[in-house]
């Protein structure tokens, strides 16, 4: 199974009675980096411009979000990081990632969380604007795009992309298994592909280094999903 942070974050949503720790890591394979978008000429041109319209405009400006999703979460820890109070925006809930592009696109809403995979073209097009990107760096892609700390937003959030197996699958399968996509991700092109058309990075963190990376993510999620009222 290939799964992100999805599978701890329904689990503290409520909306699952399990978390990673139900299955066998295999081993993590790409952080795609995440990045707040809005469409072409709405007033926010970055990232930090949403801080000053929430305060001019307290209640009107809508972000569309997947219900305890990566997206749902990012925005959360971006109202918490950029001090804005929840109450005073309004977030609207999508059963898709398609459906929020086209709501973006006919400006029903202000903003959604993106990425390349999901929007380079649309980028490209012009028809929706990067307002920032979520990494430590810049993006291959999107280099006049500067990141969130660039912009005074202390934050990093990338969607980790992993796999894994069965409980009990015997550990000679799940070290066959890590051994196997180890190499394909870490082979030259297929690095290159995955950061420049899909604004991705590899990690290729195999079993036990990719369970330590869980528990970690899975504390910090559980910390940060408690203080910001992750339910709404």
């Amino acid at each position: 199974m290939g799964s992100h942070q999805t599978i701890d974050l329904s689990y503290f949503a409520g909306l699952a009675d399990y978390s990673h720790h139900a299955f066998s890591p295999v081993a993590l394979l790409t952080r795609t980096v995440n990045i707040p978008a809005t469409y072409a000429k709405h007033d926010a041109k970055q990232a930090s411009d949403i801080v000053t319209l929430v305060n001019e405009r307290p209640g009107e400006l809508r972000f569309g979000v997947i219900a305890s999703s990566t997206d749902h979460f990012f925005w959360l820890h971006f109202f918490h990081q950029a001090n804005i109070p929840v109450d005073a925006i309004e977030i609207v809930h999508y059963p898709d990632t398609g459906s929020q592009v086209e709501a973006l696109l006919a400006g029903e809403i202000d903003f959604s969380m993106l990425n390349l995979p999901a929007a380079g073209r649309l980028f490209e097009a012009k028809a929706l604007t990067p307002l920032g990107v979520a990494g430590e760096q810049r993006l291959t892609s999107l280099p006049a795009v500067p990141t969130l700390k660039e912009q005074g937003i202390n934050l990093v959030n990338t969607t980790d992309r992993g796999l894994f197996a069965p409980p009990g699958t015997p550990a000679t399968v799940l070290k066959l298994l890590a051994e196997a996509f180890g190499q394909a991700v870490q082979n030259p092109e297929v690095a290159n592909r995955i950061e420049r058309a899909h604004g991705s990075l590899v990690d290729y963190r195999p079993l036990d280094d990719y369970a330590r990376y869980l528990d970690d993510q899975h504390a910090v999620l559980q910390s940060l999903t408690e203080e910001i009222a992750f339910s709404r």
